[in-house]
């Protein structure tokens, strides 16, 4: 086959650095065979040097080129002899895997330059969190001495100019700063939780790769060893050849597990020095919970002194506009003033709503269902104990002690969550339904006083009757919805709180179920055994002790007392007794005898 120079030039590099890949390895002085120097692990370095990326670039095209040279294997219908088609099957899977080799050590040499030079190094990642560090305690020193500089301008305007429009904005600032402080816990939570778990941080997934990879070195000088022992047993041209070649797949094996090797070194190396940012990190982090948390905590102070003036400034408004419609002699008017006050006591029912629906509550559905969760995982734990073949004294103490704490459990959560989140959910869905009705008797119980009101008027001021019953009712019908939505709202979360506590009923309610099945099938001793039966020979022995000395206790007089008063009166009583009743008996039957047959005898 002819060959282009750059395949000539690439074998020629390949050749100069790799003698095995041409020359048949050396023997030893110990009279064994030589394995090829690359097959040993090399000191570490800083990255590849240029001649073995240049050797490895070669041996890629060398190898491409013999598998290109071996041919495809011979379709239905050829023939070739068996020895050779053997030998080509052999060299093939050869090349085949020393290209796979080729490829992972390029990836493992691209992998070990992006850790030996990392963007950005972890200086500078220390420094960076430490102007945060800074920055944050700044922020919390402010914060701490003047709480009115982290709101924002929004929250900043006079206590006059609130409206319901500003309100709503409050409102989405707020969710926004809850959403804040929630991602800064997770984030801090992420962060403690990656340091307790002690085999899953980056440091030590390094660690335990590096002596993975320490193993399989080792195990690679065996390997060689065979196949030198193969070398020097080959008895003909091909089979030196097919040996020299599995031994130039060694040597990249051996490479690969050595470039793989000072990857996780450098790995740890680096992880070392994160370690110190880590730390910080978490600092801040924490630093930025306490913030956000501050922060919310003074937007909601501010926004509950906002709605609180507002309500009482439009209740002040409503009142003054009641007392002047009472007092005006226009009808009008006093219809104005009275649809107003309606509206304003439907506006401060609304207010409440609101204030529930931002207020911390005490039973929440993510609360709950984190307990629910907590009790499945409680449950699923004891069946797969009591199921999974270690039936013991732990077990039975396991169930004895769920099943005596199951029932109390239960009790309470009934008595106190379930009772209190089912009232809550009760109230809401009366208040919802006095709402919707309402909304469809407000028209029609209102029609005929706006009748009535119209006739009082005089022609010219009917138009303006009309506007202003519209505006009434537009407003009317605009709280009323209002209020609506926000009950739907609380409805539809205390039902979901609701359906948490009902599922954690039931999760207990079933391992309490589970308890009494498996509480008497679990055995709660060793099984019998050699302690066992000394055990038996020595509690039968001390019985049979025990019940001979009951027999024979009443021989000797030793053990006999003297007869007391109150015995020998007891005995004679119940010697006596038997008579007595006896006697009595057979008194109490002729007496029935006797009245059976006088009656008999007054019947005739």
């Amino acid at each position: 086959m002819r060959r282009t120079p750059a395949i000539c030039l690439a074998i020629g590099l390949l050749s100069a650095a790799v003698p095995a890949m041409g020359q048949e390895p050396t023997a030893s002085p110990g009279g064994g065979v030589e394995p090829p120097a690359a097959a040993k692990v090399p000191s570490p370095s800083k990255g590849p040097s240029a001649s073995l990326m240049a050797e490895a670039a070669a041996a890629r095209v060398v190898t491409i080129e013999k598998l290109r040279a071996l041919g495809r294997p011979p379709e239905k219908g050829q023939e070739r002899e068996k020895a050779a088609e053997a030998r080509i099957a052999a060299l093939r899977e050869v090349f085949k895997a020393r290209e796979i080799l080729l490829v992972e050590w390029d990836k493992t040499t691209k992998a070990r330059q992006a850790v030996e030079h990392p963007d950005p190094t972890p200086e500078a990642e220390l420094a960076e969190q430490k102007v945060a560090r800074e920055r944050a305690k700044g922020s919390l020193a402010r914060a701490g001495k003047e709480k009115a500089s982290l709101l924002p301008d929004l929250f900043r305007t006079p206590m006059s100019q609130t409206t319901d429009a500003s309100l709503n904005e409050m409102k989405e600032a707020i969710a926004a700063a809850e959403d804040a402080a929630d991602t800064a816990k997770k984030d801090l939570d992420a962060s403690h939780a990656a340091l307790a778990k002690k085999g899953s941080t980056p440091l030590a997934v390094a660690k335990a790769e590096r002596d993975e990879i320490r193993k399989q070195i080792a195990a690679l000088s065996p390997r060689n060893a065979e196949a030198d022992a193969a070398l020097a047993s080959a008895g003909s041209a091909e089979e030196r050849e097919l040996v020299r070649e599995k031994l130039v797949d060694l040597l990249w094996e051996g490479r690969v597990q050595n470039e793989r090797l000072k990857e996780a070194d450098s790995r740890i190396e680096l992880e070392t020095r994160r370690a110190e940012a880590r730390q910080i990190k978490i600092q801040v982090e924490r630093a930025r919970l306490d913030l956000a948390k501050i922060t919310l905590e003074a937007l909601q102070s501010e926004f509950r002194n906002r709605v609180d003036r507002h309500q009482a400034d439009e209740k002040r408004a409503s009142a003054i506009a009641s007392a002047r419609a009472e007092h005006a002699s226009d009808p009008l008017e006093r219809y104005k003033g009275r649809r107003n006050k309606e509206i304003a006591d439907q506006r401060t029912l609304c207010d409440d709503l609101e204030r529930e629906l931002n207020s911390r509550q005490e039973m929440t559905a993510n609360a709950e269902k984190e307990k629910t969760d907590k009790a499945e995982g409680d449950f699923k734990r004891l069946k797969d104990l009591v199921k999974g073949g270690r039936s013991s004294a732990l077990v039975a103490q396991r169930l004895n002690n769920s099943f005596r704490r199951l029932g109390g459990e239960r009790a309470a959560i009934v008595r106190n969550e379930l009772a209190r989140i089912t009232l809550q959910l009760g109230r809401y869905e009366n208040d919802l339904t006095a709402v919707e009705l309402d909304q469809l008797n407000d028209a029609r119980g209102d029609e005929a006083l706006r009748e009535i009101l119209l006739a009082s008027l005089p022609t010219a001021r009917k138009d303006e009757a009309v506007a202003a019953f519209a505006e009434m009712e537009s407003k009317n019908r605009d709280v009323l919805e209002k209020r609506r939505q926000l009950l739907i709202t609380l409805e539809k979360r205390a039902e979901e709180t609701r359906q948490q506590v009902l599922r954690r009923i039931k999760i207990l309610d079933d391992q309490h179920a589970f308890v009494r099945t498996h509480l008497f099938w679990v055995r709660d001793s060793q099984p019998m055994g050699f302690t066992t039966a000394e055990q038996f020979r020595r509690e039968a022995r001390e019985l049979a002790g025990t019940v001979l000395g009951i027999v024979s206790a009443p021989r000797s007089r030793s053990h006999w007392e003297r007869v007391s008063p109150e015995f020998g009166l007891a005995a004679l009583g119940l010697i006596l007794l038997p008579y007595g009743l006896h006697r009595g008996r057979r008194a109490l039957r002729r007496i029935l005898e006797r009245e059976r047959l006088g009656q008999a005898v007054s019947r005739l």
